[in-house]
């Protein structure tokens, strides 16, 4: 007996994968796993056992939290200047696989105030106290934990004072932090300052636009439809978040040829010279419309003839037998009048 014994043999399939994965069965794995197995038929046709050392990861997701002041330029390169909880951005993990960051950014904005104080004596102001009359700058934070901007316009003296105060948000006045409109009184000393406040509160404008070829949005030269924001500051010096909704409409232009006769009539003018004649006239949009006129102007002809004939003449086709000036129109190669005159003399024939 010359007998060869071949066995079955056996090996593992190490997968690493990100979510899913069809292995050799046919079969879509959403999970890792070690259990799996496959025949095969060796090249000594006996079975081949495969078992599925699977590793999957999964696409992972996060949310970048981020409070900010005023605007904030994010890992996609875009700088936001309002709130948004929609931009995503996508890297790729230390799996290889997906890994989706969703923003989630709150944006505060910086507040600035101007204040002109009159005081008895000296004025505390921002944790200071100033004994003479001048402009004072102080920058600290407000309640967003944004920068506020507040400048001081003292005027010290012996007296009693009251300030009108408009500021956006809030206000800090002798220590204090206003957020409301009202009558405030402080003791200064041997004085009693009262304050005047208004708050005022960020403001929004919408507003929609058709405008010819392009359109100036605060200092922005727009040429295409759209919607677009910006942010300026209003009469209180508040933040003013304009919409803007725009239409851009084109004007137009055409060329027009036109022949005539001595003279012809265009847009309300009468022109008695060829040439090219541009006129701007408006769209229903109200746009420009640029109308080019390439104008001939053919003129017509006047001719005087003499003729002496006897008993009877022959002119133009009718028959004539007397003496005397006859006029006929006739047409030129243009299609204008050329007038004919004939001084016609008959003689008569004597028998």
């Amino acid at each position: 007996l010359d007998l060869t014994i071949n066995n079955t043999t056996y090996g593992t399939d190490v997968v690493v994968a990100c979510d899913s994965m069809t292995w050799i069965d046919g079969v879509t794995y959403t999970s890792s796993n070690n259990t799996a197995t496959y025949v095969l038929t060796n090249t000594n046709n006996c079975d081949s056992v495969v078992t599925l050392d699977l590793t999957i990861n999964n696409t992972t997701y996060g949310t970048d939290v981020v409070v900010a002041c005023d605007s904030m330029t994010w890992i996609d390169g875009v700088t936001y200047t309002t709130n948004n909880n929609s931009a995503t951005y996508l890297f790729t993990s230390s799996y290889g696989c997906d890994s989706l960051v969703t923003l989630n950014l709150n944006l505060n904005y910086s507040t600035s105030s101007f204040s002109l104080i009159s005081s008895c004596n000296s004025y505390e102001w921002n944790g200071v106290q100033y004994p003479n009359s001048g402009l004072y700058v102080d920058t600290s934070i407000n309640n967003f934990g944004c920068p506020l901007y507040d400048t001081l316009f003292l005027q010290i003296s012996n007296s009693n004072s009251s300030s009108y105060i408009s500021s956006c948000y809030e206000y800090l006045w002798n220590g204090n932090v206003y957020d409301t409109s009202g009558t405030y009184y402080f003791s200064n000393g041997s004085c009693t300052d009262t304050l005047f406040l208004s708050i005022y509160e960020q403001s929004f404008g919408y507003d929609t636009v058709i405008a010819c070829d392009s359109y100036n949005f605060i200092d922005n030269l727009l040429t295409i439809d759209g919607d677009y924001v910006d942010t300026i500051q209003n009469m209180y010096g508040c933040d003013s978040i304009i919409y803007l909704n725009l239409s851009i409409v084109s004007s137009t232009s055409s060329n027009t040829n036109l022949i005539a006769c001595d003279s012809a009539e265009w847009n309300g003018n009468t022109y008695y010279t060829s040439g090219i004649y541009v006129d701007t006239l408006q769209t229903i949009n109200s746009c420009d419309s640029i109308v080019t006129m390439d104008m001939t102007i053919n003129n017509s002809i006047a001719t005087m003839d003499s003729l002496v004939a006897c008993d009877s003449a022959v002119w133009n086709g009718n028959v004539y037998t007397t003496t005397g000036i006859y006029v006929d129109t006739l047409q030129t190669i243009n299609s204008c009048d050329s007038i004919v005159t004939m001084d016609l003399t008959i003689n008569y024939s004597i028998q």
